[in-house]
């Protein structure tokens, strides 16, 4: 009869459906340029061959707290595993009692030939058992096999997001860093600016004394000196703000990056990974912790099914039972008994609320594939949109650099003339300042696509790429049973 009215719960229970919607299985990239294959590396900063950008990164391992925070998730989740298969193993657990009783008995409506109509009667008595109990939940609809993969969903997905984190914490130390370089090195060029200018003021001294120029052109030198000076502080101004950044990401004190030097700027790469379309899907870690939160999602509605069958277990007692009542009054008991067993727990009537976790789990994974196909998207999105803007920069460099190449020409000419006594040193003077400022500006355009090379790599995912990921659920018009 049990068996019975389990085979109707069974029957009872909901048919799973496929998610409302479709899972991507490629990231939406057109148009693009490819290159080399397989970038970028675990360690991509490597390629800069910077051992202060090096020495940066072995820091953040031990000092960032946002890593501290990703690894104590990730620890939870693991333990969380560990918790839900354990208890697809037998339980064992040990009983012990024991006590004294007291009991007053009276009789009344004795017969006659006793010579007494009442009876009464006081007793003592002491008893104990100890054993060993055990249980073992035989998991036929596999309902905590569905929990420990259900756990071990979320943890792949908690390492993923680890993973988020770190490609986070490396963009940005080493853009904070070499945004610090490029002002460093825009700082030198505003130096030898300033020294420019102070020459040109003092020669436009020298004239004036020597009547034969304007005044005026000493207010108008003693300006342009005092605007670079004040460029100058701004950009170290900057280099500071960039130091502090830096060590905050870092969790350190800025007095302890008092050992950075400023190093050339290296040129950017722009290419993309042959297999950007495809293979961004393993390399980057939000897409890859997303897909592991559809594989937990699956999971839970396994549960959520199973729940509607009945629970099956066996139970097994094995104890020493000693009871001594006094007078020798009842039965004196002393020896081992025990007891093997299934039980049965058959779930009858429970106000909906298994049907309402199981929908709850069904929209819950509708939730975790529309996340992430937006993840997907966003992805190719944040991909395409650095490369364009790589692209933009780059042409503008180009310009940048063909005015420095005619202006420095026309610097040549003047220089000569100079040499030949057929022109003074103002004009050379002017326009190795004009160079200056054109470099400064082909300077910042250099950091900008550096940070935008920066920035590629991690919308690429960094250095990650995942090893395995799981299938993604089949969407279908039908209903699967």
């Amino acid at each position: 009869m049990t068996l019975l009215a389990g085979l109707l719960l069974t029957a009872c229970a909901p048919s799973i459906r496929p998610p409302t919607f479709t899972p991507r299985e490629q990231v939406p990239l057109a148009g693009l340029p490819t290159g080399q294959a397989g970038w970028p590396q675990a360690q991509w900063w490597k390629q800069y061959r910077d051992p202060q950008l090096d020495r940066l990164m072995q820091m953040a391992q031990g000092h960032a707290t946002t890593l501290d925070q990703a690894l104590a998730r990730y620890h939870s989740a693991a333990r969380q595993v560990d918790s839900e298969r354990a208890k697809l193993g037998p339980t064992v657990g040990a009983a012990m009692g024991g006590g004294i009783g007291y009991g007053r008995n009276r009789v009344d409506g004795l017969p006659a030939s006793l010579g007494r109509d009442s009876y009464s009667n006081a007793s003592t008595s002491a008893g104990g058992i100890v054993g060993l109990t055990a249980r073992w939940d035989l998991d036929l609809w596999g309902k905590q096999k569905a929990a420990v993969a259900q756990a071990v969903g979320l943890t792949r997905a908690a390492e993923a997001e680890q993973a988020v984190t770190a490609n986070a914490l490396q963009y940005q130390i080493a853009s904070s860093y070499y945004d610090w370089q490029t002002q460093q090195s825009r700082l030198a060029l505003s130096r030898q600016s300033e020294q420019l200018a102070s020459h040109l003021l003092q020669l436009a001294q020298s004239r004036v004394n020597a009547g034969i120029a304007d005044p005026r052109d000493i207010d108008t030198s003693t300006a342009q000196l005092a605007q670079l000076r004040q460029a100058s502080a701004g950009i170290d101004g900057q280099a500071r703000l960039d130091l502090v950044a830096l060590a905050a990401i870092l969790g350190v004190d800025p007095a302890q990056l008092d050992w950075l030097q400023p190093r050339p700027l290296p040129e950017p790469d722009t290419r993309l990974p042959a297999d950007a379309r495809i293979g961004l899907i393993a390399r980057r870690p939000d897409i890859a912790a997303a897909r592991w939160q559809i594989e937990a999602s699956s999971r839970q509605i396994d549960q959520a099914r199973a729940a509607f069958y009945p629970d099956v277990s066996l139970s097994a007692l094995g104890a020493y039972l000693s009871s001594d009542p006094s007078f020798g009054s009842g039965l004196r008991l002393h020896g081992p008994f025990g007891g093997i067993g299934p039980s049965i727990t058959l779930p009858i009537f429970e106000s909906g609320r298994l049907k309402a976790a199981f929908a709850g789990s069904q929209a819950a994974l509708d939730s975790a594939v529309a996340d992430y196909n937006n993840t997907v998207v966003q992805a190719a999105h944040d991909v395409a949109q650095r490369v364009l803007g790589m692209q933009q920069q780059q042409a503008e460099q180009l310009q940048q650099q063909a005015r420095i190449e005619a202006i420095a020409h026309s610097g040549r000419r003047l220089d000569r003339m100079f040499h030949q006594g057929i022109a003074n040193q103002r004009p050379l003077l002017d326009n190795q300042l004009q160079i200056q400022q054109l470099q400064d500006a082909e300077l910042q355009l250099h950091g900008q696509l550096l940070d935008s090379q920066l920035g590629l790599i991690h919308a690429l995912g960094g250095g990650y790429h995942a090893t395995t990921l799981p299938a993604l659920p089949a969407h279908s018009n039908q209903d699967a049973h």
